[in-house]
């Protein structure tokens, strides 16, 4: 069952999920001979690896400062920020490292975390998919970045940055 965490906390404590998503990833060209416009393309993919939950916070901002610097895209050019809505210290690590990254900017938030629970790894599938399922919708603009962030238990951190066609 899942319990609150006392007062003031971000997330109650959720019970681990499983899952997978699958997408099409393929080249423009690839794209257009099958009849196909994609919904977003890669911008770029930061990751990193943590020894802990206070690590993680330093490696993920990090890492999306890197990402944004390589990209050029700023803070304030965000259309949406999906985290991972992981439970706990590493939740936490990862908004800290989220505001530290984006220096007091705060672009609309997806987490699906709140609908289908800890997916662990399989977090980012699911973000990920959030944002294209939002970009079809039309909920995202188009030619907006997407910043999709992940933060696991093991350590490992990672960035992606989309833009919504």
């Amino acid at each position: 069952m899942a319990r609150p965490r006392g007062r003031g906390r971000r997330r109650q404590r959720r019970r681990a999920r499983e899952g997978a998503a699958v997408w099409l990833l393929e080249p423009d060209a690839s794209a257009r001979e099958h009849g196909r416009e994609g919904l977003a393309e890669v911008v770029g993919l930061e990751f990193g690896c943590a020894a802990d939950a206070k690590a993680a916070r330093t490696v993920l901002a990090e890492a999306i400062g890197r990402l944004l610097d390589r990209t050029g895209v700023t803070p304030g050019e965000l259309s949406a920020v999906a985290d991972s809505g992981a439970p706990g210290a590493e939740g936490e690590a990862e908004l800290a490292a989220l505001a530290a990254a984006l220096g007091g900017e705060e672009p609309p938030r997806i987490t699906v975390a709140d609908t289908i629970g800890d997916t662990c790894a399989a977090a980012a599938a699911f973000q990920i998919a959030a944002v294209l399922a939002m970009a079809e919708r039309e909920e995202i603009p188009s030619g907006g970045p997407a910043l999709v962030t992940t933060v696991d238990r093991d350590g490992v951190v990672g960035a992606a940055l989309l833009r919504i066609r």
